[in-house]
C-alpha cells in the first residue's frame, strides 16, 4: 500500500508540473507578435500594411507618414515593449516602481534630474507637426500592446501590467540616450581633482585634448594632425619629485573617470573612390551589447519617400539608414554639452546661495519614489538657476549640473526630415538645425557626393574651457548662445571619416570640446581608406 501512495503522489506531481509548463508554456506564446491577420490601429488615414521578409524585418507600407509611425509603433510595441518600458522608466527614475527595491539606488540616481517634467516642457515647446508624429507613434504602440493576447512574459514574473505609452514617454528615451551619449561631465571631476593638487604646466600636460595618431578632416596630407604640437615634459622648476614627501592618504577621495572603451566609427567615400562609381557609407555605433539588441530594423514607404534602417524602440522614425537619394550614419562627436557649475554657499546663510546677481535661495523639492512591494521611498533635491545639486566636489562643494538636454528647448524631432532630404546638401541643413545628443553624421546620396556635419546644441563657453568644475557666482564664467555647427561637403580628398576622435584642428576644437576618444583607431580608418 505504501509503494502505491508514492506512486501516485509522483504521478500527481508529475501532472501539476505538466500543467504548471503548459499553462506557462500558453501564456507566453500568447505573448507572442502578430504574424498574420488583421490589427485595429485608431486614425489611420487608410488600411497599412506590414509585412515581414525571411528574417522578420517588417516592411510598413502606408499613405501617409503618420500612418507608417503607426505601425512602426504598432511592431515595436509587439516586439519590444518590455525593453521600451525600461528605458522610459530609467530615464524618469521610475524602474524601482515596476522591479522593487533592487531598483532603487538607480532611481535616486536618475530622479533628481527630473527628466520627466523636462520632457513633459518640451513637448508643450515643440511645433504641432512634430507632436503629430508623436502621438501617431504612441497610438500605434498601444494598438501594438492591446493585440497581444497576453502581457509579455516579464510583466507575469514582476507580477505587473504593462502601461500604455504616451509621446512624453518618447522624448524620455531621447533624453535616456541624451544623458549617455553626451556626458563630458563625467571626466570634469577628477580634472578637478588634478587640477587642484598639480602645477598648472603638469595639470595640461597630463590632460592633453590632443596627440600625435589625431586625423581631423581638414588636415593637410604634409600634416595629418592638423597643428598637433607636443606640449614639453615639465622640469623640476614645476615640480621636483626628488623633494616631494609622500601623500597622506588618510582622507583620501578617489573620483575616477569612466574607463576608456572601443569607439564608434563611420567613413563615407565619394564616386570617384567607388569601385562603381557609387558614393559608399559604412557605419558602426559601438553601443553596448543587449538583449534584445538595442536597435530596431525595419522600412517605413509611404506615396512621398521610403527610408531603410534601424531605429530605437520607444522613437519612431530611422535613427541610421538611407531613403531613396541619401544614406546617412552616426557616431558621438563628444561635442560638451554639460558642465558641472561649483555652487558657492552663502556663508551667512546656508538656505541660499551666490550668483552674479546676489544671493537666491535654493528651491528644494520633494521627490517621492515609488516602490513595487513596499512603501515609497523619498529624496529631497535643492535646485539653483544654474541645475539641480546633484554631486559634490572632492572638498565636498555642492555641484549643480548645467546641461542642454536639461533645457526644454535642448531638444526638438527635426531628424525625421532625413527623410524628406534630396542630397547631402539637404542633410547637412536638417541635421543642423536638429537639437539632441551631438553626433558625427556622415552623408552620402546618390549623385555620388559626400558630407559630415555636428548636430547640437553646442554651447558657447565665456571664461572657462569646460574641462573641470567652475563657479558661476561672479559671472565671469557662464555659457553665452550657441556655436555654428561644423560640416563639411564635398571634401576635396573625397572621404570623410570619424571614431569619436578630435575632427578639426586644435583651436576650433577646444570650443568644442577637451576630451575626445583615443584617436588610434581614426588613424588607422585613414591608412586603410589610403
Amino acid at each position: 500500500m505504501r509503494i502505491d501512495w508514492l506512486k501516485w503522489l509522483a504521478l500527481a506531481l508529475a501532472a501539476s508540473i505538466l500543467v504548471l509548463a503548459a499553462g506557462a508554456y500558453l501564456a507566453v506564446r500568447a505573448s507572442l507578435p502578430r504574424r498574420g491577420g488583421e490589427a485595429a490601429v485608431a486614425h489611420l488615414t487608410s488600411p497599412l500594411a506590414i509585412e515581414l521578409d525571411a528574417r522578420a524585418v517588417p516592411r510598413i507600407h502606408g499613405a501617409a507618414f503618420e500612418d507608417v509611425l503607426r505601425g512602426e509603433g504598432y511592431m515595436h510595441a509587439q516586439e519590444r515593449f518590455f525593453q521600451m518600458d525600461l528605458l522610459r522608466r530609467s530615464a524618469a527614475g521610475e524602474l524601482a516602481a515596476l522591479v522593487g527595491p533592487r531598483a532603487l539606488p538607480a532611481d535616486r540616481a536618475e530622479r533628481p534630474l527630473d527628466l520627466r517634467r523636462v520632457a513633459r516642457e518640451m513637448l508643450a515647446r515643440l511645433p504641432a507637426r512634430e507632436v503629430g508624429w508623436l502621438s501617431a507613434y504612441a497610438e500605434g504602440v498601444n494598438a501594438g500592446l492591446r493585440d497581444l493576447h497576453a502581457r509579455p512574459p516579464e510583466y507575469w514574473l514582476l507580477r505587473a501590467r504593462p502601461e500604455e505609452w504616451t509621446p512624453e514617454d518618447s522624448l524620455l528615451v531621447v533624453l535616456g540616450l541624451y544623458t549617455s551619449l553626451s556626458n563630458n561631465e563625467y571626466y570634469e571631476r577628477p580634472q578637478g581633482v588634478l587640477h587642484a593638487v598639480l602645477p598648472e604646466p603638469l595639470f595640461q600636460f597630463l590632460t592633453p585634448s590632443t596627440s600625435r595618431f589625431d586625423r581631423p578632416l581638414v588636415a593637410s596630407a604634409s600634416d595629418p594632425t592638423a597643428g598637433y604640437v607636443p606640449r614639453p615634459i615639465p622640469g623640476p622648476e614645476v615640480v621636483d619629485l626628488r623633494t616631494r614627501s609622500a601623500p597622506d592618504r588618510t582622507s583620501e577621495r578617489r573620483v575616477s573617470p569612466p574607463l576608456l572603451g572601443p569607439a564608434s566609427n563611420q567613413w563615407a567615400l565619394a564616386s570617384p573612390r567607388g569601385a562603381r562609381g557609387d558614393a559608399l557609407l559604412a557605419n558602426d555605433p559601438h553601443l553596448t551589447l543587449r538583449v534584445p539588441n538595442v536597435f530596431y530594423r525595419c522600412e517605413l514607404e509611404w506615396p512621398d519617400g521610403v527610408v531603410r534602417g534601424v531605429g530605437i524602440p520607444g522613437l519612431p522614425g530611422v535613427l541610421i539608414g538611407a531613403s531613396a537619394t541619401l544614406a546617412w550614419g552616426a557616431t558621438v562627436s563628444n561635442a560638451d554639452q554639460a558642465d558641472w557649475v561649483v555652487v558657492e554657499v552663502d556663508t551667512s546663510d546656508p538656505s541660499r546661495y551666490t550668483t552674479p546677481g546676489g544671493s537666491e535661495p535654493f528651491r528644494r523639492e520633494t521627490f517621492a519614489i515609488a516602490v513595487a512591494g513596499r512603501e515609497p521611498d523619498s529624496i529631497e533635491v535643492d535646485f539653483t538657476r544654474f541645475g539641480p545639486v546633484v554631486a559634490h566636489d572632492a572638498r565636498g562643494r555642492p555641484l549643480a549640473l548645467h546641461a542642454t538636454w536639461l533645457d526644454a528647448d535642448g531638444l526638438n524631432l527635426d531628424l525625421l526630415d532625413l527623410t524628406a532630404a534630396a542630397n547631402v546638401a539637404d542633410g547637412i541643413a536638417v541635421l543642423k538645425r536638429w537639437r539632441g545628443p551631438s553626433l558625427n553624421w556622415a552623408l552620402a546620396d546618390a549623385s555620388g557626393a559626400i558630407g559630415w556635419v555636428v548636430n547640437g546644441p553646442l554651447p558657447r563657453r565665456v571664461g572657462f574651457d569646460g574641462s573641470r568644475p567652475e563657479s558661476w557666482a561672479d559671472g565671469r564664467h557662464a555659457w553665452s548662445g550657441e556655436q555654428p555647427r561644423p560640416a563639411l561637403e564635398s571634401p576635396a580628398n573625397g572621404e570623410v571619416f570619424t571614431a569619436n576622435n578630435r575632427t578639426l584642428p586644435p583651436v576650433p576644437a577646444a570650443s568644442l570640446s577637451r576630451m575626445w576618444r583615443p584617436a588610434v583607431q581614426a588613424a588607422r580608418i585613414a591608412e586603410l581608406l589610403a
